[in-house]
């Protein structure tokens, strides 16, 4: 009888243990943007860190991007962070397409920071995703990884904007007036025809939108599975065992 008590508080407690655990996991997030501009001009890609209420320490972001629409101008770490600037830890490379950047956060955090804004330059139009790797990482206070959900997509779509188009109408001037500039002028007017207007800025739709992130924890599910039927079938026999 003492035994099975000892079972089932054991049970209860891994219980308890498998629910907190699967709660305890932090994410990355982004900002949905959406908005026009012209080419060659850069957008902002907002990171946010959301620890859901357990501190984090260390954050490595890794994320990789279409290298023919995007490239990266800069990234600046938010103020709260100190960068890890080694090997490894910080990287740009436009041509692969691949952020990596690492930063501590001194006594660490549980409330959900902005983590970084990524300036991009817009290339050309098209369509793709950003995503950050599920070799991103992010350690609470026992040196653990406690970042989960990845990887997550954010959706990139650069559309052109259509163009207004203007009418412009044109005074015909007799051709006595004609003939009299043409002498007037010589060359001059020549020149002026051969002048080209300039080519307007192509626009470009941009719209960002993060997809839904997948809450994985297979292993955490299991063990809530096990320990809900061990204490279930516990409680059944002693309450049957009472009874007798």
């Amino acid at each position: 009888m003492k035994r099975s008590k000892t079972i089932l508080f054991f049970s209860f407690i891994v219980l308890l243990f498998s629910f907190s655990s699967g709660a305890d996991a932090a994410t990355f997030s982004v900002t949905p943007s959406s908005f026009r501009d012209q080419t060659g001009s850069a957008l902002d890609f907002v990171v946010l860190l959301d620890p859901r209420g357990v501190k984090n320490y260390t954050t490595k972001l890794v994320m990789n991007f279409p290298a023919d629409l995007l490239a990266v101008k800069s990234f600046k770490l938010s103020d709260e962070w100190l960068p890890l600037n080694q090997p490894g830890y910080d990287l740009i490379d436009n041509n692969k397409g691949t952020l990596v950047k690492t930063a501590g956060f001194p006594k660490g955090t549980d409330k959900t920071v902005i983590f970084g804004v990524i300036n991009f330059k817009v290339l050309k139009a098209g369509r793709d995703a950003i995503t950050i790797s599920e070799n991103s990482l992010s350690y609470g206070v026992l040196g653990e990884n406690i970042l989960s959900g990845l990887p997550i997509k954010s959706e990139v779509i650069i559309s052109e904007a259509k163009k207004t188009s203007v009418k412009k109408t044109q005074v015909k001037k007799p051709v006595e007036k004609i003939a009299e500039a043409l002498v007037e002028e010589g060359d001059l007017i020549a020149d002026e025809f051969e002048k080209k207007s300039p080519e307007e800025p192509t626009l470009f739709d941009i719209e960002i939108r993060q997809a839904p992130i997948e809450k994985e924890n297979k292993f955490s599910l299991a063990i809530i599975v096990l320990s809900a039927i061990v204490f279930l079938s516990l409680a059944i026999y002693l309450i049957r065992k009472k009874s007798v």
